[in-house]
């Protein structure tokens, strides 16, 4: 089992690229915008592979890596000057490091000595430090660097270099196959005999030799914004969450409110009937009995007022309305792609409701009084009442009777 280096992510994203390999492999994303850390499939990028952390326990995150001993997420947060860990379920949030911690851009986890490293810098202090897991016996290994920001391949974003150096800081060198070619690199991550960059200055992102900076690629323009980078192997034939118990076993998980069907790795929707609500900040869902505590999904976040819900069943898709950003957008129940649908024409909307026999979105327009239609995916928008409306809010159909 092997796991590289965290790239910085920040507002834009940050990179963390490591392989976790159990068997035959499969890949997952480790991210981190500013008030968000979640891990999505490669491939469908809506898939969650682990619950996601959001304020207050993450208020501005610029960096995360993994520990796959003990499955635990970390992360730096800028504005509360900390480091916190927690395990992937959600639970044990905890504050591993929070003094003398300016400007912590890079953080990195060695699951094999059980250390952690980030850098920081001040006006003072420019650094990358080690601890235990745990936050103790906190030491620095490297002093004068010019604004470090990515382990243990570090970015110098003063000179525009990546540089190399062994874990306690000796045999420091520059890769001379780099040099000239990034403008503000804001994520490092290793996989295999590659090293994994993305620059924040051509929003780009690529890979080069870890050894020399040779075979410089571009694979991808326009990323902006992105901070950071993490690609983990996840293995297993499990159709969701794969979380190795051993460099040589696997257990394998689903999301909330999927289970496991008997006997197998793959997952199913394991609950039926299910309460959803929105909040602000997202959407959430739980069990119709008082006494279940579980989740029945895992919360739809990156909403700023999500006012207005519906769920089409057959689809297994939510449907919400957010004022905030002035769209209608849905999302499978398990996240595995999201979109917007309607974006654009929208006055005052906090109604909606979902036909699901004709297959179509009604919803309630407060700024234009009135009511429109269009298909589940957006299309063939019609205003079905334009006149006699004041302020429509709420809206529900009946589909059987029409």
């Amino acid at each position: 089992m092997e796991m590289g280096p965290p790239l910085p992510f920040h507002t834009h994203l940050y990179s963390t690229l490591g392989p976790w390999r159990v068997g035959e492999s499969r890949k997952f994303l480790l991210y981190a915008r500013q008030i968000e850390i979640r891990g999505v499939d490669i491939d469908n990028p809506y898939y969650n592979y682990i619950i996601s952390f959001t304020v207050p326990d993450v208020d501005n995150a610029t960096v995360v890596d993994y520990d796959a001993v003990e499955h635990r997420i970390y992360w730096s947060d800028v504005r509360t000057q900390t480091i916190k860990r927690a395990f992937i379920n959600g639970t044990g949030v905890e504050t591993v490091v929070s003094a003398d911690l300016p400007n912590a851009h890079g953080l990195a986890v060695d699951w094999v000595s059980r250390n952690l490293f980030w850098t920081s810098y001040d006006a003072n202090k420019k650094q990358i430090n080690v601890a235990r897991l745990d936050g103790s016996f906190k030491n620095a290994v490297i002093q004068g660097l010019d604004k470090p920001h990515c382990l243990m391949y570090p970015y110098h974003s003063g000179n525009s270099t990546i540089n190399r150096c062994q874990l306690d800081g000796s045999k420091l060198e520059i890769l001379e196959g780099v040099k000239g070619k990034l403008t503000k690199a804001t994520a490092l991550a290793i996989m295999g005999d590659k090293l994994w960059w993305a620059d924040q200055g051509t929003d780009q992102i690529g890979t080069c030799d870890k050894k020399d900076g040779g075979n410089w690629k571009v694979l991808r323009n326009n990323t902006s914004p992105m901070i950071l980078l993490h690609l983990i192997n996840n293995n297993g034939d499990c159709s969701q969450l794969c979380l190795p118990t051993s460099p040589t076993t696997r257990a394998c998980m689903c999301t909330a409110g999927y289970s496991l069907k008997m006997g197998q790795q793959s997952c199913e929707a394991g609950m039926g009937s299910f309460l959803l609500y929105s909040v602000h900040e997202g959407i959430r869902g739980i069990p119709l009995d008082p006494a279940d505590k579980s989740d029945a999904l895992v919360p739809v976040s990156g909403t700023s007022l999500a006012v207005g819900i519906d769920f089409h069943a057959e689809n297994d898709t939510i449907y919400w309305v957010d004022m905030g950003l002035s769209t209608i957008s849905r999302a499978k129940r398990d996240q595995t792609w999201r979109e917007d649908v309607v974006t654009n024409g929208i006055g005052r909307v906090e109604g909606i409701t979902v036909d699901w026999i004709a297959g179509n979105i009604y919803w309630t327009d407060q700024g234009f009084d009135v009511i429109e239609v269009a298909r589940l995916n957006g299309s063939f928008r019609y205003v079905v009442i334009s006149q006699g409306l004041d302020k429509p809010r709420a809206i529900a159909v009946h589909p059987v009777k029409g």
